[in-house]
């Protein structure tokens, strides 16, 4: 749930409609999603690590459940598939997180997904956000990044907009920081969500594209770090491309070298202005 149906979906969906992709290769497809996955630790040479020790049964089933929904992309559009699934996903928690939402409903969904457990205490978290944090989250996570579609449980836009953004490592921070902090770690997804914005605004042009931030810098940090303002560095967000960007941790006295055009600060402490 860290990519947009746009990014997750629609070029392997142009090869189903246009006839390309048989129904073999769709197997193989999820076939071989489920063989990257594993292999994403290549070790120890033995056994698979990944699967074994550190992937929960329970979130393993739920992703070899959901190929069944997945494979009706011949038939539905990217964003229809994809919602579907999330609803899926929620429908089917343990514990039960009650009915569909229907207020920040993708945002919520995408979330607890990315979350992978504590998801009613992230819901709280999420509730008790203040309003711009939230209203960041609640927007950037419903933009699809597909021409001409949008979210069933989403007001439709006068004018769809993109890029939609894709914030690599997304579900790292929520399950790692997120863990010790939901709250915390809502902020610092939104904050990077903001300052994205900035660099990569809406346009009705790049209705149909997305952008990937990295934040493998963000992470594996305590939340205190997060948290709090440090003298000697702050948090920047970079391009890399037209398409891509990355957190970095960047000393102050780096600063001046800093081309500010093509970088944001980010300010995760409690004190940051809107």
């Amino acid at each position: 749930a860290e990519a947009p149906p746009g990014a997750l979906f629609s070029n392997f969906r142009k090869l189903v409609v246009t006839g390309e992709a048989k129904p073999q290769d769709i197997a193989f497809y999820f076939v071989h999603w489920f063989a990257d996955l594993a292999g994403a630790e290549p070790y120890p040479p033995e056994g698979c690590e990944k699967f074994v020790l550190k992937f929960p049964l329970k979130v393993l089933k739920q992703f070899v459940q959901s190929f069944s929904i997945v494979q009706t992309l011949g038939e539905a559009p990217e964003t229809e598939v994809y919602e579907n699934y999330l609803v899926w996903r929620w429908t089917n928690h343990d514990p039960p997180l009650g009915d569909v939402p229907t207020s920040s409903a993708i945002a919520k969904l995408r979330l607890v997904i990315m979350a992978q457990g504590d998801s009613l205490n992230l819901l709280k978290a999420f509730h008790e956000l203040d309003g711009s944090d939230r209203l960041v989250l609640e927007t950037e996570l419903a933009i699809p990044g597909c021409v001409g579609q949008h979210y069933a449980r989403e007001t439709q836009p006068e004018d769809a907009r993109g890029p939609a953004i894709l914030v690599y490592y997304g579900p790292a921070l929520l399950q790692r920081v997120g863990k010790q902090n939901p709250h915390v770690a809502l902020k610092v997804l939104a904050e990077v969500f903001r300052q994205a914005r900035v660099l990569w605004p809406f346009s009705q042009s790049a209705a149909g594209e997305f952008v990937i931030v990295r934040i493998d810098t963000l992470k594996e940090q305590d939340v205190h770090v997060l948290s709090q303002t440090d003298s000697d560095h702050i948090w920047v967000l970079g391009k890399t491309s037209d398409h891509d960007g990355a957190v970095r941790h960047v000393a102050i006295s780096e600063m001046a070298s800093i081309q500010w055009r093509t970088h944001k600060p980010l300010t995760f402490a409690s004190t940051r202005r809107a």
